[in-house]
């Protein structure tokens, strides 16, 4: 994908310092995104971290030069690294004690699933159009469906439904 965005260096470098910068940030978004948690609360700081997400992933794509690309890795790396402790901490503040280790285990099976099925209709669907581009409009309305999901919990919640 870099090469198609006109990164001038078209050697391996180019994916691993992507994915370099992409990690270094993710260590920053856990931790960031443990303390805005704190602050906001576990689902805002979810819905935070996944619309960063899914604005990054609709962003590749049109992506122009390797500077905004290596940029775009640094933020969805935060952003994707802020998903999972969010959403643990979110699942801790829905269930009672007693319950939490099973339910994180099943929120966690449901997540890893998804983003197993999400990297196969991926490079399915990059075989069939031999473009990222829909692989990445895939990921985005799956962002945006997990969006809505957010949406639901977060109105339940403020309707005192889910403690």
């Amino acid at each position: 994908m870099a090469v198609r965005i006109g990164v001038e260096e078209r050697t391996v470098s180019v994916g691993v310092n992507s994915l370099a910068i992409a990690m270094t940030a993710g260590a920053c978004g856990r931790i960031c995104f443990g303390m805005i948690a704190d602050r906001i609360g576990p689902l805002p700081a979810y819905a935070t971290a996944s619309t960063i997400q899914t604005l990054c992933v609709l962003a590749f794509p049109v992506m122009e030069g390797g500077v905004p690309f290596m940029f775009l890795s640094a933020v969805s790396g935060f952003g994707f690294a802020g998903n999972m402790p969010s959403l643990a901490v979110a699942v801790r503040q829905a269930v009672p004690a007693c319950r939490f280790g099973g339910a994180l285990g099943v929120v966690m099976m449901i997540v890893w699933i998804g983003m197993a099925a999400g990297a196969y209709l991926g490079g399915v669907s990059f075989e069939i159009a031999r473009s990222y581009g829909p692989a990445f409009m895939l990921a985005g309305a799956a962002g945006a469906l997990n969006l809505t999901a957010i949406g639901i919990l977060t109105t339940r919640q403020g309707a005192g439904r889910v403690e």
